[in-house]
């Protein structure tokens, strides 16, 4: 065990004790080398890492393919050096981060993002490493996202015994708070942190952090409120701050413990029996989304739904969203974390009485346009074997979020429109038609019942790649190792299971680029040594294709890709080659 896990246990241990304990001396912890060596691990581990802050700093220069190994690891200890001399003499200063704004899933808007530089990301991690055991004691159970440990899952398993016909648990209260992130008052977040954390000089390096600003084409921006979005320490520092939420929800509408507390229990269970005074309610939190539960009227719902906005306005200074918070009875269903939550009363269209979860028409919606733009126009020079592979990666890992409800029509649905833009695409890909496309492309797969005929092509070393299907994915349900009691995962001997979510931020397309190309491109750069690989001149290079084989009717040999067939040129000497090719398919279309 090393001493930073020994270290993260006593903090968590002691914060388990003593509810009240304010934490002091703690800015020694993240002063420490093997600390700081830590966070930058994690740090350069990410997929982001790839992505510089307003510095230009960013995994490729611990990485530098043109340094030997003892250059790389002099560049490390020296970056680690700088940084545990800077936080140890307090003039470590955050940089802004640096501002740019992404798609919105299931919209045609964006959201802002906040990349900070990896020294801050590191230093962001340093206090994730710091924090996290001794708030992750004060969480609430219904509190998941963003938590070691926990995942949609544990906001979705719940639902369906609290729907059911016996619970009856009907109105639903959907939560949406406008621009959470960006609105924290950083006041507020800080005297939240300081409930626990009276080391000021951590108070300080946190304050500096909200108050580093925002770098946005160029252009600084001061923050006076919020936490930047793509921070690492800030989905913690959020859930800190809502923290605050949970507790008043759970004092003024949560059921006592009926072990600990059973008189109080009993009175809370007397006045929400039907027809009672009070609503009986169910909170689940997933960062700022959020539901409520009610068995009771829609009066009361919306009675709850007023006290929460009330609280959030004025306690918090938060706003909820009134076109999104919305009262829904469970019979016409509601959205939550991609999920499609429903109750069928009545036996109909197959389905018997009971709750449903099944993936949200969005989402679907999402996967099927990733599909299309997977298999459009401007891709048909790819290899279709990556294309196959490609396809299997999205449909298997969406499938894999959704192994734990009732997804199976769901994905009868993906497999049928995947299976059509397939056809379709190796029919235009080359110029055939779909009875060929079938007699040539779909082979006999062994398996249940004789087997079923379907989509395949074969690697290099001749093995079958058969086109996966969303309906192979294996069900399971979902359960996790403590429900009800959820101690400090800091504190558990074993592990806590974890519901593995795929992740789908990147999505490959089936583009020779990945992976083979990019080993080659780097070995041909090396190769030319900053000259052209035909006229010599010292210039900014880019990396061309030898020779034009037409694909799928090609050894694997004479494949394109491999180094000897791609020269290092520039840009003059493509524009050449590129004019030369035009004027030779000019005079071919000529002829014919």
């Amino acid at each position: 065990m090393s001493d930073i896990t020994k270290t993260q246990q006593g903090l968590a241990r002691k914060a388990q004790t003593n509810r009240d304990h304010r934490f002091e001396d703690l800015y020694h912890l993240i002063c420490k080398r093997e600390w700081i060596e830590e966070a930058l691990q994690h740090v350069l581990n990410n997929d982001g890492a790839e992505t510089a802050g307003v510095d230009g700093m960013s995994w490729k220069a611990f990485n530098d393919a043109d340094k030997s190994d003892f250059e790389k690891e002099k560049f490390r200890q020296q970056f680690i050096d700088e940084l545990q001399t800077e936080l140890r003499t307090r003039r470590y200063r955050p940089k802004p981060v640096r501002r740019v704004e992404i798609p919105k899933p299931g919209t045609n808007k964006k959201r802002p993002l906040g990349i900070p530089t990896i020294k801050d990301r590191t230093v962001q991690t340093l206090l994730k490493m710091l924090m996290e055991p001794i708030w992750e004691t004060d969480f609430l159970h219904f509190s998941n996202g963003f938590r070691p440990a926990r995942c949609t899952m544990d906001c979705i398993a719940p639902l369906p015994a609290l729907c059911n016909s016996h619970v009856k648990y009907r109105w639903v209260i959907e939560g949406d708070i406008r621009a959470c992130f960006d609105r924290v008052p950083h006041e507020k977040l800080i005297a939240e942190v300081a409930r626990r954390v009276a080391d000021g000089n951590i108070l300080a390096l946190i304050r500096r952090f909200l108050k580093s600003g925002l770098m946005e084409r160029g252009k600084f921006a001061p923050t006076e409120e919020g936490t930047p979005q793509g921070g690492i320490a800030s989905p913690l520092l959020a859930n800190i701050y809502l923290h605050r939420f949970d507790e008043w929800y759970n004092q003024n509408y949560a059921a006592p413990n009926a072990k600990t507390q059973s008189s109080a229990y009993q009175q809370w269970l007397a006045q929400r029996k039907k027809g009672g005074a009070k609503a009986a309610t169910q909170m689940y939190r997933y960062a700022d989304d959020w539901i409520v539960l009610v068995r009771g009227t829609k009066q009361q719902a919306q009675a709850i739904k007023e006290e929460c906005k009330t609280f959030l306005q004025e306690e918090m200074g938060l706003e909820l969203s009134e076109e999104k918070t919305t009262i829904t009875h469970v019979e016409d269903g509601f959205d939550f974390l991609g999920y499609r939550i429903s109750r069928n009363n009545r036996p109909s269209d197959g389905h018997p009485v009971g709750m449903y979860i099944r993936p949200t028409d969005k989402g679907l919606k999402r996967t099927k346009l990733k599909i299309k733009q997977m298999t459009d126009s401007t891709t048909l020079n790819d290899d279709y074997l990556a294309k196959i592979q490609a396809m299997n990666a999205l449909v298997r890992g969406w499938a894999s979020y959704y192994r734990a409800v009732n997804p199976s029509k769901t994905f009868q649905l993906l497999d049928a429109y995947v299976w059509l833009r397939l056809r379709t695409w190796l029919a235009k890909k080359y110029k055939i038609s779909p009875k060929q496309v079938r007699q040539r492309y779909m082979h006999r797969q062994k398996g249940p019942k004789g087997g079923r005929t379907e989509f395949a092509a074969q690697d290099a070393e001749g093995n079958w790649v058969w086109r996966y299907r969303a309906t192979q994915t294996r069900l399971i349900e979902y359960r996790p190792t403590f429900k009800k009691s959820w101690p400090n995962p800091y504190l558990e001997k074993v592990q806590s299971e974890r519901f593995a979510l795929p992740r789908q931020e990147t999505q490959w397309t089936g583009y020779n680029e990945a992976p083979t190309y990019q080993a080659s491109r780097r070995e041909v750069l090396q190769r030319a040594q900053g000259s052209c690989e035909r006229c010599g001149k010292e210039r900014k290079l880019t990396v061309h294709h030898k020779h034009r084989v037409k694909r799928g009717r090609r050894k694997l040999e004479q494949a394109d890709n491999r180094p000897g067939m791609l020269e290092a040129i520039c840009w003059d000497c493509q524009v050449k080659e590129h004019r030369a090719e035009n004027i030779y398919r000019n005079k071919m279309r000529a002829k014919k």
